[in-house]
């Protein structure tokens, strides 16, 4: 990689005003150059070299044969985008027939109405003979799309000791480098943010970094990578490392609770995190950008719910056991509650209730909850999962189904080697 950085001419100051001023001001865009394209068919030698390409094993180095070794120096600015840097060198020359002084060189950035001095202080010269110049460079890290103006000026003193002055201004946009669109989606006990970076620069790019930085009570993993044969983890795009322009490539990762929140608070947990980008265009100049924090969607929750408190992990067929539950009223108005118990689902899912087909809660006050202890009995091995409570609200007779209360596994008592009846 050459780190050799050009300067492209960007402004020339020729102005009629500017005649009675010994020095000229010269704005240049610092900005890395590109490699030559070539048509691999031009000659016998450049055909040579790309059927040598074609048969080669590996087709990820086809592109050396249209890449000449020599470097392109921009014909234009070019454009500058959000999240890069961007760079420029004052050139002061002294055109006169006379020497200056003191000669100093003030920058500043004015975005909007806010202003960000790049030369604190100025860059101060102490002569500047004729036909000599002196150069001062300034860096500013485009953080928003709003369009600049950059403020240049310079102060000298003439020969009869004036002190004279001038200022120029250059205004410039900003261009959009990605597209940047995230969407997250909830799972039962996770959620999924994902986002979609399409190129929008005229050069392909390479995400050097796509990160997504959590709340300080979730819990990130990326799904990005996949392990390889030597346990090694690997992008699933190393072999595409390049974004051409108008490409997109989709990152995804999984958020969990920490220790600190508990499902429940999870469930209405709403402030995700961000992503943070980091790319490099083909000469490795590098660019960042920062999206705001993704806010969850969260689904609006049925009018009655019930959830699992606690619940044993291993049961015992035939024996009686307890499950902890609350049942919420998500409306503003109270209820008079009711638990139904299904006996078909009882039957294909393993699990009965014991003694009671249908439990009353009583009153239960609006967007309050009730604790609610159910007891059941296993009726047969394995794992199973309770799919046969239904709660009703006995003022409307409006059912509402539990998809799933709890699961549990199902073991046969070590002492009692009888046959289960179902």
């Amino acid at each position: 990689k050459t780190k050799t950085t050009l300067l492209f001419l960007l402004f020339h100051v020729n102005n009629m005003s500017d005649h009675s001023h010994p020095l000229v001001l010269r704005v240049m865009h610092l900005s890395r150059p590109h490699l030559t394209l070539v048509d691999p068919t031009s000659n016998e030698h450049n055909i040579q070299h790309a059927d040598e390409m074609l048969d080669g094993d590996d087709p990820k180095h086809l592109a050396a044969s249209v890449l000449s070794d020599s470097l392109l120096l921009p014909s234009t600015m070019g454009d500058i985008y959000l999240g890069e840097r961007f760079s420029c060198l004052l050139n002061v020359s002294n055109e006169g027939k006379h020497t200056a002084s003191n000669v100093t060189i003030k920058a500043e950035m004015q975005v909007g109405s806010q202003k960000e001095n790049l030369l604190q202080n100025g860059e101060t010269f102490d002569v500047v003979e004729p036909s000599d110049s002196v150069q001062a460079s300034i860096d500013h890290d485009i953080q928003s799309m709003a369009s600049r103006i950059l403020v240049c000026s310079v102060y000298y003193t003439t020969p009869f000791g004036d002190r004279r002055s001038f200022r120029k201004f250059f205004q410039f946009e900003v261009a959009e480098p990605l597209e940047v669109r995230p969407s997250q989606y909830t799972l039962k006990d996770a959620v999924v943010v994902q986002v979609q970076l399409t190129n929008l620069m005229k050069n392909s790019v390479y995400f050097q970094s796509v990160r997504f930085v959590p709340h300080s009570k979730l819990i990130c993993k990326e799904l990005n990578s996949r392990i390889y044969d030597n346990n090694k983890k690997r992008s699933i795009f190393l072999d595409y490392p390049s974004v051409a322009p108008k490409e997109a490539r989709m990152f995804m990762f999984k958020l969990t609770p920490s220790d600190e929140l508990d499902m429940n608070a999870f469930r209405r947990f709403v402030e995700m995190g961000r992503f943070e980008i980091v790319w490099r265009n083909t000469m490795g100049a590098i660019g960042r950008l920062q999206t705001n924090t993704i806010i969850r969607k969260l689904p609006l929750p049925p009018s009655l719910e019930l959830r699992i408190v606690h619940s044993p992990h291993i049961v015992e067929v035939g024996a009686v056991f307890t499950a902890k539950c609350k049942l919420h009223n998500n409306t503003s108005t109270a209820i008079d509650a009711l638990l139904y118990f299904d006996h078909k689902k009882s039957v294909s899912c393993g699990i009965f209730p014991n003694e009671f087909v249908k439990h009353s809660v009583g009153e239960v006050g609006g967007n309050d909850c009730k604790t609610v202890e159910l007891k059941f009995v296993a009726t047969r091995c394995g794992h199973l999962q309770c799919q046969c409570v239904h709660v009703v609200d006995k003022a409307v007779n409006k059912l509402v189904h539990i998809p799933q209360l709890f699961e549990t596994l199902a073991q046969t008592p070590l002492n009692d080697t009888s046959q289960v009846i179902e």
